[in-house]
């Protein structure tokens, strides 16, 4: 029989992350991400400022930020990696408020035990119009229904993760007042035969176009928005002015 209750092991961010990086340098895992960054790049182009962040559970290089314009960019993780250039607790960001302007989350959500903190983080650092990107696990794919049965390693990154759905963290980023603008699927479950003829090929499509739902990861795309202050004029009525009535002369 399946074993459905997932074994908790308390573990530090930073034994996640080495944990969740050591995953993704399998050669299928490094292949779903090679196929997902590219596709992220025409967000990551329309995003202007002077700083950006790309705040990661595991070591990420410069690939993915390299495609905006953004002039500063850094790498935020929770262990010291060569291409980290901070190393901070994703609950408490050692960055000024209001002073980022694109902030890709890349992960985090699944290994953290407060998301809601780093949500209000991220509220906190962006500026107005200020450009976010979520990249997180399907819980629907089959990283998210593998992990709910009993089999060697389900306690380690990425199958000890918190999935949530992407229509549960759209709903988190509405309550901030932040407005989704598009959402993707990447890496199909199956393997993609582009010039397969056969019935591999004609399943493959299939997937790629009906079963998306399915994919490995989902990315969000947002930008929060910051409700003006209009000014309205004071409201005059017959009680403030009251006109005077011309006097015939002689």
């Amino acid at each position: 029989m399946f074993n459905f209750k997932q074994k908790r092991i308390a573990r530090s961010a930073s034994q996640n992350s080495l944990l969740l990086d050591e995953w993704y340098q399998s050669d299928v895992n490094r292949k779903l991400w090679a196929e997902t960054e590219p596709a992220l790049h025409p967000w990551l182009e329309k995003a202007v400022g002077y700083y950006a962040a790309h705040i990661a559970a595991f070591e990420v290089d410069t690939g993915l930020l390299a495609a905006s314009r953004v002039r500063s960019q850094n790498i935020v993780n929770a262990t010291r990696y060569p291409t980290s250039d901070l190393v901070a607790d994703f609950s408490a960001l050692p960055l000024a408020t209001e002073s980022i302007d694109l902030l890709v989350a890349h992960h985090i959500f699944e290994f953290i035990s407060q998301p809601h903190e780093f949500l209000r983080e991220i509220d906190r650092v962006l500026i107005a119009e200020g450009t976010l990107v979520v990249i997180a696990f399907n819980p629907i794919s089959y990283q998210g229904l593998f992990k709910l049965f009993q089999f060697h390693g389900r306690a380690n990154p990425p199958w000890c993760g918190h999935f949530y759905s992407p229509f549960r963290v759209k709903d988190w980023l509405s309550v901030l007042g932040f407005k989704v603008k598009e959402m993707r699927y990447f890496a199909p479950p199956l393997i993609r035969y582009k010039n397969h003829h056969g019935y591999l090929g004609k399943i493959s499509r299939f997937c790629g176009r009906s079963l998306k739902w399915g994919s490995s990861f989902y990315a969000i795309l947002a930008t929060k928005q910051v409700s003006r202050i209009i000014p309205v004029g004071p409201i005059w009525n017959d009680s403030v002015v009251k006109p005077k009535i011309a006097q015939p002369t002689i």
